[in-house]
């Protein structure tokens, strides 16, 4: 065989087979090298369990007010190398983590990230009623089928809230 023919291999679905043409053996032309270039490598299986958005922040007091005041979420944790050095905060609500940094290598401000969710229009009726001073974010129906909510954090962060279909805003009252 020419150096440019190969054989295939039948090997189960679960094994992977890298190869390469087997080489001629140099001490004879007519007979083959032993095919070292062939492994059988376990399945893989690649699995993503969730994203961590890692957020700008510049003042943890207006962070604070903001994600933890208007938003509703609670502290995971806090980091600090040393007192005076910039805060590393992780906050959740809800099964949604996210993590707000001071270090100025973490990102920067005027990120925009979306969230899908369910109970959106709940969400909405909540932080309406909150009467925060700076913001009232509606609800707007997008033409590729979802309905949206932004809220915009004190250091131009856009967190885009998402649930798939029409929704109608809750009036409380």
């Amino acid at each position: 065989p020419a150096k440019s023919d190969f054989r295939i291999y039948s090997l189960p679905d679960r094994c992977k087979l890298k190869h390469t043409p087997p080489r001629i053996d140099d001490r004879s032309p007519k007979r083959l090298a032993r095919p070292d270039s062939f492994r059988i490598r376990p399945p893989m299986t690649v699995t993503f369990s969730r994203v961590i958005p890692t957020l700008r922040m510049f003042d943890t007091a207006k962070a604070r007010e903001f994600y933890l005041g208007y938003l509703g979420f609670a502290v995971d944790f806090e980091h600090r190398f040393e007192p005076d050095l910039p805060l590393f905060l992780g906050i959740s609500r809800s099964g949604l983590q996210l993590y707000l940094s001071e270090h100025h290598g973490d990102g920067s401000p005027g990120v925009h990230i979306t969230v899908q969710m369910t109970g959106l229009a709940d969400y909405h009726a909540e932080l309406t009623a909150k009467n925060y001073g700076y913001m009232r974010p509606g609800l707007v129906q997008q033409p590729w089928g979802v309905t949206t909510m932004t809220v915009y954090d004190p250091f131009s962060n856009h967190i885009i809230f998402s649930e798939d279909g029409e929704i109608t805003p809750r009036v409380s009252g």
